[in-house]
């Protein structure tokens, strides 16, 4: 055999060795391609489980016996609750403010912030109690981007309040 069949078999099969690596790799790429998007709508998925679960642990605090008056009088004015009541709606709200704090950064990361949210948030500082809880709040507890999103809200509420008895979807249980 002569060199040159000898070097067009060597070049012929590190060509095939090299198109097979590629067909390889890219299998393999796309392979963890998917493993990545299946982990991203899992990551999604359980997020969101744990908003609808803070949701759902205030909506069943508020169900109890009482604590429907007390948050309906907390968010009207936090004076007008005694000490224990006091803690009772602050359980309540910071079951309430954790499940929010949570939607939005989940909202935000998946480029899902809109006028819906914001509506709800302006419902939140119409209510003074609540308005004044949140301020208390938000200052102990709140150093990121949800603090500057709320002050915007309070800011577009300006002066606009719920007077006491009238509905609105937090006294209404909408939320």
């Amino acid at each position: 055999m002569n060199w040159e069949a000898i070097s067009a078999i060597a070049e012929v099969v590190g060509v095939t060795a090299v198109v097979i690596s590629l067909v390889y790799l890219a299998y393999q790429v796309r392979g963890n391609t998917d493993q990545l998007e299946r982990s991203a709508q899992a990551n999604r998925t359980q997020n969101w489980q744990s908003v609808c679960v803070n949701f759902n642990e205030w909506r069943q605090m508020l169900a109890m016996p009482g604590n429907s008056e007390i948050w309906i009088r907390g968010i009207n004015d936090l004076r007008d609750l005694s000490q224990d009541e006091r803690v009772v709606f602050n359980n309540m709200a910071n079951c309430m403010f954790w499940a929010g704090w949570f939607m939005y950064h989940i909202q935000r990361s998946e480029g899902l912030m809109n006028d819906v949210n914001a509506n709800a948030y302006r419902d939140l500082y119409r209510h003074p109690g609540l308005r004044e809880w949140i301020e208390v709040s938000k200052k102990a507890q709140l150093t990121d981007v949800y603090s500057d999103f709320l002050d915007e809200v309070k800011d577009s509420v300006g002066r606009d309040r719920i007077n006491p008895g009238e509905a609105s979807s937090y006294s209404q249980g909408e939320y």
